[in-house]
């Protein structure tokens, strides 16, 4: 593959999973070059990759300047921030509007599901929404010192990595409201996300071997269960059910990080 295709490949991945732009000098002509659906594919986890790396080592920087509390404490407050602001809050919102619709006691998750999207926050402004949005922050800024406290500041690198690969494996399902897939990936390719990760997941799991290979399996089973259960009663998906898929995916893989990385 080319230069450019490469790099419209990664392009075209970051544009998928982070709401964060690129600045124009950094694009050249890559933004108008149109990379394989596989290329875009085995993208998807490098971006997570990339994000948790630059995280890691701009938080690292700063613990040349502050006490260990101190640092632990930002550590965990920039990705939490990160987390949920990298898609404008789009999966932290999908996860109230679910709380909200299911509290309400009317409807089954799976009528709630397809009728998921982005609404703004007075119109989810109840207990139950309140609460999970209070959880979710919560979990993320606990697990986050706390892992930082053990060590294992990397672990931030399979949460974004992991959340990336079951997003990528549930993209090549039909749009259910445009009718053609998110991603034409040819069915024998598909695989190659999973490979890939499981490739770049070899060396959190030098210093986190358990902690690697229960996320890297449990989540394999989330997507794989996803796609199951999207394609077998809405015959697709949308991008909320996606970024919804994401995000569970990598409050999964934090969780067991949280669970199985003991410093």
């Amino acid at each position: 593959m080319r230069k450019n295709q490469l790099l419209a490949a990664l392009y075209s991945a970051w544009e998928m999973l982070l709401d964060i732009p690129i600045p124009r000098k950094m694009l050249t002509t890559s933004a108008t070059i149109r990379p394989p659906a596989v290329a875009i594919l085995l993208a998807l986890p490098f971006i997570g990759l990339l994000c948790g790396a630059i995280m890691i080592l701009a938080l690292k920087f700063t613990s040349f300047f502050l006490a260990n509390f101190g640092n632990a404490v930002l550590y965990a407050l920039v990705l939490t921030i990160f987390i949920l602001a990298k898609d404008s809050g789009r999966g932290f919102r999908l996860v109230m509007e679910l709380c909200h619709d299911l509290a309400a006691g009317n409807r089954k998750i799976v009528e709630v599901l397809p009728l998921l999207h982005i609404r703004k926050f007075p119109e989810i402004n109840d207990l139950a929404s309140n609460l999970c949005a209070f959880a979710i922050c919560g979990f993320l800024l606990a697990a986050f010192t706390y892992l930082n406290f053990k060590g294992a500041s990397l672990w931030a690198v399979p949460v974004l990595m992991m959340g990336a690969a079951v997003q990528g494996h549930l993209l090549s399902l039909r749009n259910i409201r445009g009718g053609l897939p998110f991603l034409a990936v040819p069915e024998n390719d598909r695989n190659k996300l999973w490979v890939l990760t499981g490739f770049l997941m070899l060396f959190p799991a030098i210093e986190f071997p358990l902690a690697v290979l229960v996320s890297f399996g449990l989540c394999f089973v989330l997507a794989a269960g996803a796609r199951k259960f999207f394609e077998g009663l809405y015959g697709g998906a949308t991008s909320e059910m996606i970024t919804l898929a994401g995000i569970t995916a990598e409050l999964l893989t934090l969780f067991c990080g949280l669970l199985l990385i003991h410093g």
